[in-house]
């Protein structure tokens, strides 16, 4: 069952989403969005940008 569910957890991660990317495709995997927003937020925090929208 735990097998399973990583399974379908990870194929979840791994499937497309119709979001625009940062500077790239017209859609990217679920984990590259993930991974850009924290970039972003990690710019705001730094002060390196002025405003972060999630």
């Amino acid at each position: 069952m735990t097998r399973s569910m990583m399974r379908e957890l990870d194929e979840f991660f791994l499937s497309r989403v119709e979001i625009p990317a940062m500077r790239h495709e017209k859609n990217q995997a679920i984990e590259i969005l993930i991974s850009e927003e924290a970039l972003l937020l990690a710019k705001y925090l730094r002060n390196k940008i002025m405003t972060w929208i999630p």
